[in-house]
């Protein structure tokens, strides 16, 4: 093994690494080879990985140790890890961090009552389907995005108690999730039940749900790099979301659905807090919170008292929020 793009290959095939982990670290990769100005590993001394991060910290880009540092850290270390057939013998990364501390004004911020309702509202006006139920499948789950855009029909199933529920998971077609933690069952709130969620899904057939054409055709085999479908399909209703005037730039126009969910389930349900990670999919803090496994009835119980149908009936209009 003599370059990067060898070490990167045999680390990128070692496991399943999501498309835009693959993509994104190849260009942490292709930098730090200009940067160097070689494509040898085995060159490569602390100073050069030192020397690297502070151009970096001086081009002012934030999160340098999770994103750039920690994807070289990495390879070096399932170099090191492989030694007998990559060569790599020291890891010159082992160590490097960019300190930077979290500057106020910045963190992100959950959505407001009145932005949700407002989302919830024009949302049920729309006739595409990404924009008519990721933003209420958001609501009612706290999910990330991408874990809605790339459901299938087939992921919408019922528990042995009856209950219709998303199973959220890995797409046939090759969209991953975040971690292990976050594959979950979850039950369908009854106001998606309601508005007829269920009988758009058998439009679908077996495919999946908010892309593929009109019949929900799959995608063909994606390339280890290419992008999953999905990914346009989030893009496409985050930007919707900012026309509808939630343009603060400290609030992800699908990401806040998130965070706005964390405090509004337990303030409206009482449940506690390790329900909501059960349903959202957030790790436990701890392997002993990790033995606890909710019920689909338990989570619907909470679910339930988001009255997502009374928040949409309450939204003032788009070009009114500002003013709400």
């Amino acid at each position: 093994m003599k370059t990067f793009d060898d070490l990167f290959g045999r680390w990128k095939g070692a496991d399943k690494r999501a498309a835009s982990t693959i993509s994104t670290w190849r260009g942490y990769l292709a930098r730090f080879k200009q940067f160097v100005g070689h494509d040898d590993p085995h060159r490569v001394e602390r100073v050069d990985a030192l020397r690297w991060k502070d151009a970096l910290v001086a081009e002012g880009l934030k999160k340098i140790s999770t994103t750039y540092l920690a994807a070289l850290n990495t390879l070096y270390r399932f170099g090191l890890s492989n030694s007998e057939t990559t060569g790599i013998t020291r890891n010159p990364f082992d160590g490097v961090k960019a300190p930077q501390k979290a500057t106020a004004g910045t963190k992100r911020l959950p959505f407001t009552r009145v932005e949700v309702a407002v989302i919830l509202s024009a949302a049920r006006k729309e006739k595409l389907a990404h924009l008519r139920w990721i933003p209420w499948l958001q609501a009612q789950t706290g999910s990330r995005v991408a874990e809605i855009a790339q459901l299938w029909a087939t992921m919408v199933i019922t528990d042995d108690a009856g209950h219709p529920c998303l199973h959220i998971t890995t797409a046939p077609d090759g969209g991953s999730l975040k971690n292990e933690g976050s594959e979950r069952v979850v039950p369908i709130h009854p106001d998606l039940i309601a508005d007829g969620f269920l009988e758009f899904v058998k439009t679908r057939g077996k495919g999946p749900l908010f892309y593929g054409g009109s019949k929900g055709k799959a995608a063909v085999q994606l390339r280890d790099d290419q992008k999953h479908p999905s990914k346009g399909v989030s893009n496409r209703v985050g930007t919707w979301v900012r026309g509808l005037g939630i343009t603060d730039p400290r609030k992800g126009p699908t990401h806040s659905f998130r965070h706005w969910f964390k405090s509004e389930l337990p303030r409206r349900s009482g449940c506690d807090s390790r329900l909501v990670d059960v349903i959202q999919g957030h790790s436990p803090e701890s392997d002993a919170a990790g033995y606890r496994h909710a019920e689909t009835s338990e989570m619907l119980e909470a679910i339930s008292k988001l009255d997502l149908k009374g928040l949409a009936d309450s939204a003032p209009k788009a070009e009114q929020l500002a003013d709400a």
